[in-house]
């Protein structure tokens, strides 16, 4: 199936399998104006029908093949509104979730690792009985990491009063926090420390206090990025790794031995390291 076929301009933004893997959602804008349609193809029958005209390209499932969430945009192109889309059910019957008003901000959508919450506003991700924040609440511009108990959140007239949030790390203006991936047993921190790109392996002693400790790297300068990690029940990390002397490497980092294996190395022609 060519998508492009037939127009001048064809642009897909989101890919994504359902959780039963029965489900392909993609996007495509044939417009070049970055507004997207959703199509739902069946993979064991292969019919493919449009379900979502209209909206900025994100796409992500709930936790069945029954529901699915996406962003609308507003008269400016500002991607603004969440809404929920039930399978077979016409757009018109959408619902309507959250709506971003403030035209200086955006809304985005996050499904945290567990693929039990869906976030909307904030870096918001669940790890066992917590959910962690990435906010910069209290002036803390370099952002910090908080968690709050599940139930708490739970419970909407306790979540509304932001009591329960709790330091997971004393806030430390030399560490720009930037993102958390969350595994079964442990967690990433993601953010950047004496202007390199820095990673953390977190976890809870106890389940009483807070540990993190930073990756060491080969060399004193250097390149970290994040590799595909799709495993939540794991004791792996995945990053990339590289330098001005080091092609880029896949690493994997295992949280019970605390030792890092080079998976591969991308082959650079004529060059002997």
């Amino acid at each position: 199936m060519l998508l492009a076929e037939g127009h001048a301009y064809c642009g897909v933004r989101s890919v994504e399998v359902s959780p039963d893997h029965k489900l392909l959602a993609y996007s495509v804008d044939v417009m070049a104006y970055q507004t997207y349609d959703i199509y739902i193809k069946d993979l064991n029958t292969n019919t493919i029908n449009r379900a979502v005209e209209g909206y900025d390209g994100t796409i992500v499932w709930g936790r069945d093949a029954e529901t699915l969430f996406y962003v609308t945009q507003d008269a400016a192109h500002r991607s603004h509104k969440v809404w929920s889309h039930l399978m077979g059910a016409p757009q018109s019957d959408n619902t309507s979730l959250f709506t971003e008003d403030d035209e200086m901000l955006f809304a985005d959508l996050l499904k945290t690792s567990s693929g039990r919450f869906l976030g909307v506003q904030y870096t918001v991700e669940h790890w066992q009985n917590e959910l962690l924040i990435s906010t910069n609440r209290d002036g803390d511009v370099n952002f910090k990491l908080m968690s709050v108990p599940l139930h708490i959140v739970l419970d909407k007239q306790k979540a509304a009063q932001n009591s329960q949030w709790t330091p997971v790390f004393s806030y430390d203006p030399t560490v720009k926090v930037e993102s958390v991936i969350c595994f079964e047993s442990f967690f990433v921190l993601n953010g950047r420390q004496d202007s390199l790109t820095q990673r953390w392996i977190c976890g809870d002693s106890n389940n009483s206090t807070w540990h993190r400790t930073r990756l060491n790297m080969p060399e004193t300068i250097y390149s970290l990025g994040t590799a595909k990690n799709v495993e939540y029940a794991t004791t792996k990390f995945r990053y990339t790794y590289s330098s001005l002397t080091t092609p880029v490497q896949t690493v994997e980092y295992d949280f019970i031995s605390n030792k890092t294996v080079i998976l591969k190395e991308t082959l650079v022609p004529y060059y002997n390291r």
